[in-house]
């Protein structure tokens, strides 16, 4: 079977991760392509936001620019931070119990709920709602509102940051679900989970 072909974009990557920051000479010797290419990727790199750069002083004085990978590019790289918590979280369960770890969710719950209620302070309800949506978004969850026929409200989120803990903890979606009604004040129903397989997941709040 052909060994899978790397783009010479993954392979910078690649070189400033383990590198460190680097110039496009350097780059080019690495790869065994021209200076010229080489700058014609790191433009589409640092457009993209992958790729920082900044000057610093060269041989003979000369400054040179030097290329690091921004926090986006970072990010691209594989990390085990989901696993790693979901691993400690059934690690606590063995030691303390079910009601420990729900406690924990339970806290952190709070904490979501002071941040939103500050938001959320006086305003009225469809703004509140709005502001919501906003906060998750602002979150991670890629969410959306529209309203729906009986002038309530309907909350998708696209993205579930924490999706391998939801799947294997229900207590973490049953606290999402809590938190909404809390910081509204207002009757919410789960109608779609991407814990249970939906492709987002939604909420209907009924109109206050």
């Amino acid at each position: 079977m052909p060994a899978r072909k790397v783009s010479a974009r993954t392979r910078i990557l690649g070189l400033l991760k383990r590198n460190g920051g680097l110039t496009a000479q350097e780059i080019a010797r690495e790869l065994g392509i021209t200076s010229v290419a080489t700058r014609k990727h790191l433009v589409v790199l640092q457009e993209d936001g992958m790729v920082a750069a900044a000057t610093r002083s060269g041989a003979r004085g000369r400054p040179a620019t030097v290329y690091t990978l921004s926090q986006t590019g970072e990010e691209t790289f594989p990390r085990t931070y989901q696993q790693l918590l979901v691993d400690m979280l059934q690690d606590l369960t063995k030691l303390e119990g079910e009601d420990h770890l729900e406690q924990l969710f339970n806290l952190r719950n709070d904490r979501l709920a002071q941040t939103y209620q500050i938001r959320l302070a006086g305003k009225p309800f469809s703004e509140a709602v709005r502001e919501l949506a906003k906060a998750r978004d602002d979150d991670g969850y890629m969410a959306s509102l529209e309203s729906s026929l009986d002038g309530g409200f309907v909350l998708s989120e696209h993205n579930c940051p924490i999706i391998d803990v939801a799947q294997r903890f229900p207590h973490a979606c049953n606290c999402e679900h809590q938190l909404f009604e809390r910081v509204l004040g207002a009757p919410v129903k789960r109608v779609a989970s991407q814990a249970e397989g939906a492709l987002t997941c939604q909420y209907h709040i009924e109109s206050r």
